[in-house]
């Protein structure tokens, strides 16, 4: 009976130090992707809002030419929430252990000023391919968000999504024009935005990066631009992301 008490006190440690083991690795792998991620998408496809010949649909999607560049930068939080922004600061004082990212030039002044005599570097971010949505997309106040909340996890085979608005008043709108009286406000615009992260095999583009899966992660995009005409833009592409910074704050 002991012998039997023994064994099965052996097997139940064993199982508690497997899942616990298991437990571990997910929560380092899952660790691993918070941070700031920048990088490219390159737009290949789009669709068209004319058929270009006579077996061509409606909206269909075609490849593209060239490629369009679009820079994107995510930042994963410490509860693993992932926010899209339109620009960062990355800021340390010397002799510090860990810097500090900021989208809020407010916090960023304050930051500098309480340096003082200590000396630090500072390295600004940003992108010209889109910009971030107001709090309230309804009302004339130019109040806007510093980081956009999306939908999803940044990981292998995981998929990241949102929508950002650009109402009729935005300040990145190219249809307002704050001189002209007849054209006081733009279009409503929204635009839907996709990542697609592959696996962590690295594909074909991955074999030869770095780190891949880990602090280097590739996938498809899909976005689709509505408001402009009656018809919905849908454009796609790769994109690949870059980690370049672990800290899991932001303006803190």
């Amino acid at each position: 009976m002991k012998i039997f008490d023994r064994l099965c006190g052996c097997i139940f440690l064993s199982l508690f130090l497997l899942t616990a083991s298991q437990f571990a690795v997910a929560q380092d792998e899952s660790e691993s992707y918070k941070g700031l991620w920048v990088g490219e998408v390159l737009l290949d496809h789009v669709s068209m809002l004319f058929p270009d010949s006579d077996d061509s649909e409606p909206n269909e999607s075609k490849e593209t030419a060239d490629t369009a560049s679009m820079r994107v930068i995510l930042h994963v939080n410490a509860r693993n929430e992932t926010y899209l922004l339109s620009h960062v600061v990355l800021a340390q004082s010397t002799g510090a252990e860990e810097e500090m990212l900021f989208t809020d030039e407010i916090g960023l002044s304050e930051w500098i000023s309480d340096q003082k005599d200590t000396k630090f570097s500072v390295r600004r971010i940003e992108t010209v391919s889109y910009d971030l949505p107001k709090k309230d997309p309804e009302k004339r106040e130019e109040d806007y968000e510093l980081a956009h909340l999306l939908d999803g996890e940044v990981a292998p085979g995981k998929t990241v999504k949102g929508s950002l608005v650009m109402d009729k008043w935005h300040r990145s709108n190219p249809f307002r024009h704050a001189y002209h009286d007849r054209h006081t406000d733009g279009y409503y615009i929204v635009r839907e935005m996709q990542f697609a992260f592959g696996k962590k095999e690295p594909s074909d583009e991955g074999k030869s990066q770095a780190n891949y899966g880990v602090e280097v992660l590739t996938g498809d995009y899909s976005g689709a631009i509505s408001g402009l005409v009656n018809e919905e833009i849908n454009i796609s592409g790769r994109f690949t992301l870059y980690k370049i910074s672990s800290v899991d704050k932001l303006n803190e």
